[in-house]
């Protein structure tokens, strides 16, 4: 092909794309986003329940829990403290090796596919986390089914972290609004939009789980999820492309120089003028990642055990309170906050916020005071948009991906190091 031809090509590609973006289909990002937190978050709930519930019924299967709706401090007889952290400790042993074994495969596809999406496209890249939860769930529900030992539960969530996992989803997402929107405050606004899909999903998630859990039981649970999952394929296919995919091959060159086009931006010569901003925005990101989404797992376990006792049906409503204060109440009023106050003087704002919501939940005795901890930490997640925000307006447009994916991989080596 010459290179008039070929220029052509990437013009017509280019147009395409376009008119593409022009559709209305476009919005559908958003609906993918939320199914796809719902799914995940319903997911995540039956297997965190569903570790302490296996392994105290294997343990002591004299006094563990014959129902699956029970909480934790109900399974047990007058032993019940020693048992209570002899579950919680085999549980906490086994989330290290996850976070360990999820952590490197997770690490490196996240690297990898938001760099593909700036050459490959972004609706195509969607495929990959989409089909990673899919086939998670489904081994899940066959280990469930058959009771396997606790490690073998090792192995889905492998699968899923090698597929990207939840970071995948919203940086390639969060590159598809980037390219759907100006490099302003409407980006922000964007993003905010995309963030609050995801929170409705989250929150939806968080209520009906423990009612599904306490109907169902675990194993129809998670089946449920793979059946809401599967209609996520059909948004992928409406969703109009916004990047024209290339004819270049897949290759061990193209690896490479997608792990570099991920980081290229904190010491490229490329950005020396911007560099600065991107290491400090970095840094907080680093941050507010290592305390915030690490805390999941070791959460679950605290609020199941004595004084709160939680069973799965208040697990989810704890869940849910902080979904809406943290997650959706902050993105709707970001509007109002953009419109009043600094970039930086939210990100501030939204740090000593989250640091109240820390105090308070560490210093609660009481329900009442546990459910009041996510009212003080409502800002908790504010810095997480903003940063995302500063950093893509300061980005060009074809690295948006690149630039996505490397935020992604940061965010994947300190959650899971919060985690373990």
């Amino acid at each position: 092909m010459s290179l008039a031809t070929e220029s052509e090509t990437t013009s017509s590609e280019q147009e395409t794309a376009k008119e593409e973006i022009t559709s209305r289909r476009k919005y559908l990002i958003g609906p993918f986003v939320f199914l796809h937190t719902l799914t995940l978050t319903l997911y995540n709930t039956s297997i965190n329940l569903y570790y302490p519930y296996h392994v105290g019924r294997e343990l002591f299967p004299n006094e563990s829990v014959t129902k699956e709706k029970s909480s934790l401090c109900q399974s047990r007889t007058n032993s019940s403290s020693t048992n209570e952290q002899i579950v919680q400790s085999v549980v906490a042993e086994y989330s290290v090796y996850a976070a360990i074994s999820m952590g490197f495969p997770c690490l490196i596809s996240n690297i990898l596919l938001g760099s593909m999406s700036d050459r490959y496209g972004r609706k195509q890249l969607l495929i990959i986390p989409t089909l990673g939860l899919l086939v998670a769930q489904i081994i899940v529900v066959v280990f469930m089914y058959v009771s396997v030992d606790l490690y073998y539960f090792l192995l889905p969530s492998i699968i899923l972290a090698g597929f990207g996992d939840i970071f995948a989803v919203f940086q390639i997402s969060l590159s598809y609004i980037s390219d759907i929107t100006e490099a302003s405050k409407k980006r922000t606004f964007g993003i905010a939009l995309l963030e609050l899909s995801g929170d409705i999903g989250v929150l939806l998630g968080q209520i009906i789980a423990g009612y599904l859990i306490q109907s169902l039981g675990y194993t129809l649970t998670v089946l449920f999820t793979c059946i809401v999952k599967s209609a996520n394929l059909i948004n992928i296919v409406l969703l109009p492309s916004s990047v024209p995919s290339t004819k270049s091959q897949w290759s061990c060159k193209v690896v490479i120089r997608s792990l570099k086009e991920s980081f290229q931006f904190y010491y490229s010569i490329e950005f020396s003028g911007s560099r600065w901003k991107y290491n400090l925005c970095l840094i907080i990101f680093i941050i507010g990642n290592m305390t915030v989404i690490g805390r999941d797992n070791v959460e679950t376990l605290y609020i199941i055990s004595p004084p709160f006792c939680f069973t799965p049906v208040l697990v989810g409503w704890f869940n849910a309170t902080k979904a809406v204060m943290q997650l959706i109440i902050p993105m709707i009023l970001i509007r109002v906050f953009l419109k009043f106050w600094s970039n930086e003087f939210i990100t501030v704002f939204g740090a000593i916020s989250g640091l109240s919501y820390f105090v308070v939940e560490t210093l609660a005795r009481s329900t009442l005071t546990l459910f009041l901890a996510p009212v003080f930490g409502f800002g908790l997640v504010l810095g997480f948009v903003i940063i995302r925000a500063i950093v893509s307006v300061e980005t060009p447009g074809n690295k948006q991906g690149a630039l996505y994916g490397g935020l992604a991989a940061i965010q994947t080596i300190f959650a899971f190091f919060g985690s373990m």
